[in-house]
Protein backbone atom coordinates (compact mmCIF):
# COMPACT_ATOMS: atom_id res chain seq x y z
CA UNK A 1 0.00 0.00 0.00
CA UNK A 2 1.51 3.27 -0.59
CA UNK A 3 0.42 6.56 0.91
CA UNK A 4 1.18 10.61 -0.89
CA UNK A 5 1.21 13.17 0.96
CA UNK A 6 0.38 16.51 -0.36
CA UNK A 7 0.36 19.10 1.72
CA UNK A 8 -1.43 23.01 1.44
CA UNK A 9 -0.41 26.19 3.14
CA UNK A 10 1.58 23.65 5.36
CA UNK A 11 5.20 22.23 5.66
CA UNK A 12 4.79 18.81 6.53
CA UNK A 13 7.37 17.62 9.16
CA UNK A 14 8.92 14.25 9.91
CA UNK A 15 6.29 13.83 13.18
CA UNK A 16 3.30 14.59 11.47
CA UNK A 17 4.15 12.40 8.42
CA UNK A 18 4.82 9.46 10.75
CA UNK A 19 1.73 10.26 12.91
CA UNK A 20 -0.28 10.07 9.36
CA UNK A 21 1.45 6.79 7.92
CA UNK A 22 1.27 5.11 11.80
CA UNK A 23 -2.80 6.16 11.34
CA UNK A 24 -3.62 5.04 7.89
CA UNK A 25 -1.61 2.10 7.32
CA UNK A 26 -4.99 0.15 9.26
CA UNK A 27 -6.56 0.39 6.23
CA UNK A 28 -4.89 -2.26 4.50
CA UNK A 29 -7.12 -4.96 6.05
CA UNK A 30 -10.30 -3.82 3.71
CA UNK A 31 -7.90 -4.26 0.35
CA UNK A 32 -7.07 -7.57 -0.75
CA UNK A 33 -3.60 -9.01 0.38
CA UNK A 34 -1.60 -8.84 -3.32
CA UNK A 35 -3.46 -5.66 -4.56
CA UNK A 36 -1.27 -2.44 -5.37
CA UNK A 37 -3.17 0.39 -3.39
CA UNK A 38 -2.55 4.18 -3.31
CA UNK A 39 -4.05 6.47 -0.93
CA UNK A 40 -3.94 9.69 -1.51
CA UNK A 41 -4.30 12.34 1.71
CA UNK A 42 -4.01 16.30 1.67
CA UNK A 43 -3.94 18.76 4.44
CA UNK A 44 -3.21 22.02 4.78
CA UNK A 45 -4.55 25.09 6.77
CA UNK A 46 -7.78 26.45 4.95
CA UNK A 47 -8.20 30.03 6.29
CA UNK A 48 -6.35 32.46 7.92
CA UNK A 49 -8.40 34.98 8.75
CA UNK A 50 -9.88 33.45 12.04
CA UNK A 51 -9.10 34.89 15.46
CA UNK A 52 -8.89 32.03 17.33
CA UNK A 53 -6.58 29.76 15.54
CA UNK A 54 -6.17 28.32 12.41
CA UNK A 55 -8.36 25.63 11.18
CA UNK A 56 -7.02 22.45 9.26
CA UNK A 57 -8.57 20.29 6.76
CA UNK A 58 -7.75 16.64 5.97
CA UNK A 59 -8.95 14.76 2.53
CA UNK A 60 -8.55 11.12 1.98
CA UNK A 61 -9.13 9.61 -1.54
CA UNK A 62 -8.90 6.29 -2.36
CA UNK A 63 -9.75 3.82 -5.29
CA UNK A 64 -11.31 0.48 -5.12
CA UNK A 65 -10.49 -2.66 -6.68
CA UNK A 66 -13.52 -2.24 -9.30
CA UNK A 67 -12.93 1.66 -10.00
CA UNK A 68 -14.92 3.74 -7.12
CA UNK A 69 -13.72 6.44 -6.28
CA UNK A 70 -13.62 6.68 -1.89
CA UNK A 71 -12.80 10.39 -0.63
CA UNK A 72 -13.30 11.48 3.32
CA UNK A 73 -12.76 15.40 4.09
CA UNK A 74 -12.54 16.92 7.58
CA UNK A 75 -11.90 20.59 9.10
CA UNK A 76 -10.53 20.71 12.36
CA UNK A 77 -8.94 23.27 14.91
CA UNK A 78 -6.06 20.77 15.16
CA UNK A 79 -4.41 18.45 12.35
CA UNK A 80 -4.21 15.36 13.95
CA UNK A 81 -7.97 15.37 14.71
CA UNK A 82 -9.05 16.33 11.05
CA UNK A 83 -6.56 13.39 9.74
CA UNK A 84 -8.36 11.09 12.76
CA UNK A 85 -11.36 12.25 11.45
CA UNK A 86 -11.03 11.84 7.86
CA UNK A 87 -9.92 8.56 8.51
CA UNK A 88 -12.96 7.24 10.34
CA UNK A 89 -15.16 8.20 8.07
CA UNK A 90 -13.49 6.91 5.12
CA UNK A 91 -13.18 3.92 7.28
CA UNK A 92 -17.11 3.56 7.52
CA UNK A 93 -17.19 4.04 3.89
CA UNK A 94 -14.71 1.35 2.78
CA UNK A 95 -17.07 -0.92 5.51
CA UNK A 96 -20.12 -0.36 3.53
CA UNK A 97 -18.24 -0.63 0.43
CA UNK A 98 -17.21 -4.22 1.36
CA UNK A 99 -20.35 -5.20 2.91
CA UNK A 100 -21.92 -4.36 -0.18
CA UNK A 101 -19.50 -6.64 -2.52
CA UNK A 102 -20.22 -9.29 0.22
CA UNK A 103 -24.26 -8.98 -0.70
CA UNK A 104 -23.65 -9.22 -4.46
CA UNK A 105 -21.02 -12.60 -4.05
CA UNK A 106 -23.59 -14.49 -1.92
CA UNK A 107 -26.77 -13.51 -4.51
CA UNK A 108 -24.79 -14.26 -7.67
CA UNK A 109 -23.50 -17.30 -5.53
CA UNK A 110 -27.45 -18.01 -4.68
CA UNK A 111 -27.98 -17.85 -8.42
CA UNK A 112 -25.63 -20.23 -9.63
CA UNK A 113 -27.47 -22.51 -7.48
CA UNK A 114 -30.89 -21.93 -8.33
CA UNK A 115 -29.80 -22.34 -12.24
CA UNK A 116 -29.40 -26.31 -11.71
Amino acid sequence: MEIRIKTKNLILNPKLEKFILDKLKNLQKFFPKNAIQIIDVEIGITTFHHQKGNIYSAEIQTETPTGNLLRAYSEKEKIETAILDAKEGLEVQLMKFKEKLDRRKKIKNKNCLTDF
